[in-house]
């Protein structure tokens, strides 16, 4: 490995200061912005930040030009792709994007479905995870590994075969109450979960999310471990179960429905907190960390629209970009860096829980099925997919 995931979440950048700033002039506005916004003109992390920006081969260029549309299909909310997408559309105005945000039915089964059926519904999705083998099995993807940028991508995280890029990292942990909740009575590993006397009962809620949390602490710690983690969980700690999505949790804990819950991500508690909400996030050991996939479909009719995307999401004006709409850190190997993380102080010098893809293809089934069966015992209902 080139580098480790552990370096992912807890890098600290040279102390190198960089001589001036980035050309300013030379980048699109909303760049600008964001860099003066973040404090990041003339940081280090950016240097060459215009340069991968418009890296791109010709051939892609000229192509994107020629087609001048491209359908994605992503797991962030609309407001949020235009704070990521302002730099792509002044940078490549002659590119019309279309953008689709959906749950995982829709980003993901619906055009596999469509795709074995000779139809292509969109060229680029974002969050492709638990169906990853079945679109390789059906020819769905083109490989990437072309793009410039890929190198951009550590090779631990890196697929092999090229078919996919890691768009970004996401850390699942625990929301909390601050008005009901001491962050000192809070469990420090995932085993002081099961006997936290606070959080019996009720008082922690859980979103029916196993592939958030469960599959990274399965390959972790072991199915040994995790089957008899899930037993003590359901049975002994006794959790409020919500129907509701993880975003809707956040929210659930503000209004004090719960004290605690979990899998809920770092950036939508954070989002929550800025608005004046009494939430925080903590983050037991060791921290369960994902990076979905992002693909092109084959046969896509924006081939090159699509390409040059990726290849753009891949630079670091992106990542910025990226960070600047969700909070989310960036995936590229250059920009490890504690001021990226959203509660720093719960992820740097811990363990971390990778859901590595192959993790959630070969463990997942197992590791739903068991989680399945507890969940509609204790609940009543069948988890959604």
């Amino acid at each position: 490995m080139n580098m480790s995931v552990g370096r992912i979440a807890c890098a600290v950048a040279c102390a190198t200061l960089l001589a001036g700033g980035p050309a300013m002039a030379e980048m699109p506005k909303s760049t600008q912005k964001m860099l003066e916004e973040l404090k990041l003109v003339g940081d280090p992390l950016v240097a060459n930040l215009d340069e991968e920006a418009s890296n791109a081969p010709q051939a892609i260029l000229d192509g994107a030009k020629k087609e001048g549309a491209l359908d994605i299909s992503g797991s962030i909310n609309d407001e949020e792709f235009r704070k990521l997408i302002a730099p792509f559309k002044e940078r490549f105005p002659f590119v019309n994007v279309r953008y689709f945000s959906g749950d995982q039915n829709s980003r993901n089964i619906k055009p596999l479905v469509a795709y074995r059926s000779g139809k292509v519904l969109v060229d680029i999705i974002e969050g492709l995870g638990v169906n990853l083998s079945e679109y390789k099995a059906a020819g769905a993807l083109q490989k990437l590994d072309d793009l410039p940028n890929t190198n951009n991508i550590p090779a631990d995280i890196h697929d092999p075969e090229g078919y996919w890029v890691a768009p970004r990292l996401r850390y699942w942990c625990m929301t909390y109450n601050t008005n009901n909740v001491k962050e000192a009575d809070l469990p420090k590993t995932w085993d002081e979960l099961l006997t936290a006397p606070n959080l019996r009962n009720g008082h922690l809620g859980m979103v029916n999310r196993p592939n958030d949390f469960m599959i990274m602490l399965w390959g972790a710690k072991g199915p040994e471990w995790s089957k008899n983690f899930m037993d003590k969980l359901f049975n002994e700690v006794k959790p409020q179960f919500r129907k509701e999505g993880s975003d809707s949790a956040v929210g659930l804990v503000a209004a004090a429905e719960m004290d605690v819950a979990l899998p809920l991500a770092s950036y939508r508690t954070y989002q929550y907190f800025k608005k004046g909400a009494p939430v925080a996030w903590h983050c037991p050991e060791p921290v369960p960390l994902s990076f979905s996939a992002m693909v092109v479909m084959n046969k896509s009719p924006h081939t090159n629209a699509a390409k040059l995307y990726v290849n753009w999401f891949l630079s670091k004006e992106a990542q910025v970009a990226q960070y600047y709409a969700d909070g989310s850190p960036p995936i590229h190997k250059d920009m490890q860096d504690p001021k990226f993380l959203l509660y720093a102080d719960q992820i740097i010098g811990k363990k971390m829980a990778p859901r590595y893809p192959k993790l959630l293809e070969q463990d997942m089934p197992e590791v739903a099925k068991l989680w399945d069966a507890h969940w509609q015992k204790a609940s009543g209902t069948a988890r959604s997919r």
